[in-house]
Formats: C-alpha cells, sequence, structure tokens
C-alpha cells in the first residue's frame, strides 16, 4: 500500500489476518489520512521490517501473538526505534496489562471494536501519539541546535520567570537546569537589576534588542530581545581571552 506525502503509515501486528486486512480497509475508508502500510502476523516479522528500514509512523499491535506477546515485541521495537509511537490495539481489558503496558512505554491502549465510531477513535488516538512524538521529536532538535551554538541563550517568560537556558548559559553562570527554571528574572539578568528595570525592560518593545557590551566583565556581552508574546531572550557571548568580536 502507498502513503501520501502527509499520511501517517501504520503498521499493524496481529496474528489474525482476516482482522488485520479489515482494519486496514476501515481506516482508510473512514478515516483521512491514516494508512496502513505492512500488516505482519507476528513480532518477528514486524521487527525484520523495521531491520530493513521500513517507513513508518506508528505500530499497531495485538497483545497475544505466537513467539513474542505485545509488551516483548515493544521492547524489541525500543532497540531499534525508542520513540516510535506504539499502540496496543487488543481485546484484553486487564487493567494490570494496561497499567504495565503504559509503564513499559506503550503510546495509548485501545480496545479492540468495530464500527465507524470504533475506527474514527482509533485514528485519532493514532495521530495523537504521532503529533505527541513529533512535537519530543522537535523540542531534542532545538535542544541539540540550542546546545551547538557558542552564545549562552535564556528564555524569560512574559510572566518573569525562566522558560529555558541552554548548556553555554548554564556553564557561564554555574547554574544547575533545574535550579534555575521557574525563577524570577532577576536571578538571570545579565547586568544588575536596577539596569535591567531602568535600562532593558522600557527599551526593548520599542526597539526590540537591548545589548551590554560588558556584561560582568569585559570577557562578555549581553543582549536582551523581545518576541511579539512579550517572551525575554537573553543572549551572552563570552569572549576569547584577550578578543573582542
Amino acid at each position: 500500500m502507498t502513503a501520501g506525502d502527509d499520511s501517517i503509515r501504520v503498521l499493524h501486528v496481529d496474528d489474525d489476518e482476516a482482522f488485520s486486512e479489515l482494519v486496514a480497509d476501515s481506516l482508510e475508508r473512514r478515516t483521512e489520512g491514516v494508512v496502513v502500510v505492512e500488516t505482519p502476523s507476528d513480532a518477528a516479522t514486524a521487527l525484520t521490517h523495521l531491520d530493513e528500514g521500513l517507513s513508518v509512523d506508528c505500530l499497531l499491535s495485538d497483545y497475544a501473538m505466537p513467539g513474542a506477546n505485545g509488551l516483548e515485541f515493544l521492547a524489541g521495537v525500543r532497540e531499534r526505534r525508542p520513540r516510535l509511537p506504539f499502540v496496543l490495539y487488543t481485546s484484553h481489558t486487564d487493567e494490570e496489562l494496561v497499567a504495565e503496558a503504559l509503564a513499559q512505554g506503550v503510546s495509548a491502549h485501545v480496545r479492540k471494536g468495530a464500527g465507524r465510531a470504533h475506527y474514527v477513535k482509533l485514528a485519532n488516538r493514532i495521530r495523537r501519539a504521532v503529533s505527541e512524538a513529533r512535537a519530543e521529536a522537535t523540542v531534542d532538535r532545538l535542544e541539540h541546535a540550542m546546545n551547538a551554538v557558542r552564545e549562552g541563550v535564556c528564555v524569560v517568560g512574559a510572566d518573569g520567570c525562566v522558560k529555558y537556558a541552554n548548556r553555554v548559559y548554564l556553564d557561564l553562570f554555574d547554574y544547575d537546569r533545574e535550579e534555575l527554571l521557574g525563577e524570577r528574572w532577576e536571578r538571570v539578568a545579565p547586568a544588575d537589576a536596577d539596569t535591567v528595570v531602568g535600562d532593558v525592560l522600557p527599551f526593548t518593545p520599542d526597539n526590540e534588542e537591548w545589548c551590554d557590551d560588558g556584561v560582568d566583565s569585559d570577557e562578555r556581552s549581553a543582549s536582551v530581545s523581545e518576541t511579539p508574546d512579550g517572551e525575554l531572550v537573553v543572549t551572552v557571548r563570552e569572549f576569547e581571552t584577550g578578543k573582542r568580536a
């Protein structure tokens, strides 16, 4: 089966092949954008597909299957693709089993059913799991990018509390991330608090950026920019010894 560029590509693992075909047909006919690309009947075959580089956005898996159950399959998936959304799709209603599955990293549990409403619900849960995974991946990419820059970056929310600080910023001022997040802006001011209140905050709305070429010493410079939603982005750069950029 072929998925379009905007489709969510699902690999559905169930030892009942007739049921797998029904699910694939129902999802594609009754929902928009969810496409079942493969329907292996056991975990080993599904893992082989992943090892061969099959492009999928979500796994839909039964629990009771030959060779390996759904949670054993999940363990194999996590070794290969740690953040691939995994929806446990079973007839089981055992609360302990569901709780264990969620604790081990299953994205969601959906009980098997029939009818248009059921497949709309299933498709929506698949979309949500994929959306959450993509959002996490985006945050990770941004985090890697922010930690790759040479400048220290800190974001202060409109409420005056620290929302984010990259690794360089934490190292420059010897902060622990857990210690800093949620603290008031006074802790991250590039100059003393009186200067920030008198010069920085009144300046940023009209001029977008405030700069200080001598924060703390001649070895650092700082700038403060305001975003459209009222957040302040504090950027601090440490000069190389004896050099000014």
